[in-house]
């Protein structure tokens, strides 16, 4: 494994120019050379760069850490617009509902007024009168069966909302967990 990291190395003797003999020991970055640049590099330079695979290491878990709460919390946000829109739609199917409990109710209303309006004596008044009773009972059995199917889906959105609510908690939690091991990683490099 390649190291990000190295620590400045010197022969130690009395020709080592003093810039140089102060990085003694000190980690540095391979992406951040210090003033003056990497070691060797200066002309006669003795000094060199000991790998320090436990800077790499402990940068390497960091960077498996942060790549793992990244891809758990892009995962996790990508269920969030399924989820939105599948609540959107019960709602849309609700107000269908809702729309056509009006509607039944005002015919039922006209039918129960056209069935107690209906007393003239006549033939076919009477049988007007019949059909007006029998579109009640259809009318009540329609918006029964309305109604239970609104229920139904009521109790589909609220569980929808609750997977929503927790998909929400989870996520700002991922969220909050990658940027703690991006901002780790960040600070293993730059140390």
């Amino acid at each position: 494994m390649q190291s990000s990291h190295y620590t400045w190395r010197t022969v130690q003797d009395g020709k080592v120019r003093s810039s140089h003999a102060d990085r003694e020991g000190k980690v540095f970055l391979w992406t951040k050379p210090p003033k003056g640049g990497h070691p060797g590099e200066d002309f006669n330079c003795r000094c060199w760069a000991e790998q320090n695979v436990a800077e790499a290491d402990k940068c390497y878990y960091k960077r498996l850490d942060k790549e793992e709460a990244q891809r758990k919390y892009e995962d996790h946000s990508a269920q969030l617009p399924s989820i939105e829109a599948d609540i959107q739609n019960l709602k849309l199917e609700i107000e269908g509902y809702e729309y056509d409990l009006s509607i039944l109710n005002q015919l039922y209303d006209a039918a129960d007024i056209a069935s107690n309006v209906i007393t003239i004596p006549l033939p076919h008044t009477r049988i007007f009168g019949g059909f007006s009773v029998v579109a009640k009972v259809i009318f009540i059995a329609k918006i029964h069966e309305t109604e239970a199917a609104m229920r139904e889906k009521n109790a589909e959105l609220k569980e929808l909302e609750e997977i929503q609510r927790i998909l929400l908690r989870d996520n700002e939690r991922l969220r909050v967990k990658f940027k703690f091991s991006e901002q780790a990683y960040e600070q293993c490099m730059g140390s």
